[in-house]
């Protein structure tokens, strides 16, 4: 007689492992299984959102002639930020609505509101157009003078710096003509990607003035 058939405990533990133990691994094995069913949901779910987020339409460029009937078909390229032809529109609208003044407190907001746009907040670029406007406040100057800016180039001195150059035209507020100055300006721009909802409508480029300065150029 063995001792399993002489100790009345160690006889109930084994039949309390052979009876129970599988249903305690089984129960086991499935927690795990379980475990790893919601990991593989929790990627799915994620990839999806991901792929649901993704803009799938394609947008095309449509030719037409005189008359309107389509010559030509083919799917747009997608234009950088960085372009060329990108950077030198955006700094052109920045000094032409730095530099401008209307006749139309409305319509002078409006161009403030614009240039601000393109300024890297607490950057020096901000603080000097910031500056200008408190000693040069466009709303005083629109009761005795118009300047309409015209933009003569805009050229890549180096791989962030830009130079701008520009004239003024400038006249009394009855809009006869008291004379044409010319200007030189640098502009040092940074690229940052609008991350959100409010950003894209503020400066959807992510081009930002950094550091802004000019002269006056005698001719």
């Amino acid at each position: 007689m063995n001792k399993e058939e002489i100790n009345p405990f160690l006889a109930a533990r084994r039949e309390w492992n052979e009876r129970y133990g599988s249903y305690i691994k089984s129960a086991s094995t499935w927690r795990l299984i379980a475990f790893l069913l919601c990991i593989i949901t929790i990627i799915a779910i994620s990839g999806l959102a991901y792929s649901a987020s993704q803009n799938k339409h394609i947008p095309y460029i449509i030719e037409v002639d005189k008359l309107g009937t389509a010559v030509a078909v083919a799917p747009a390229k997608q234009i950088e930020t960085q372009d060329e032809r990108v950077v030198k529109h955006a700094l052109a609208e920045f000094t032409s609505n730095y530099r401008s003044v209307y006749g139309d407190k409305d319509v002078q907001k409006e161009v403030i509101f614009k240039a601000y746009r393109y300024l890297l907040p607490s950057s020096p670029a901000y603080f000097a157009v910031t500056e200008y406007y408190k000693q040069n406040s466009p709303f005083q100057r629109m009761e005795t003078e118009r300047v309409s800016v015209e933009i003569l180039s805009v050229i890549k001195i180096s791989p962030t710096t830009w130079q701008i150059d520009w004239k003024e035209n400038k006249s009394d507020a009855q809009g006869h003509l008291n004379g044409i100055e010319f200007y030189k300006g640098a502009a040092t721009l940074k690229f940052i990607e609008p991350k959100n909802e409010n950003e894209i409508f503020k400066n959807p480029t992510g081009l930002w003035v950094s550091e802004f300065s000019w002269q006056k150029i005698l001719k």
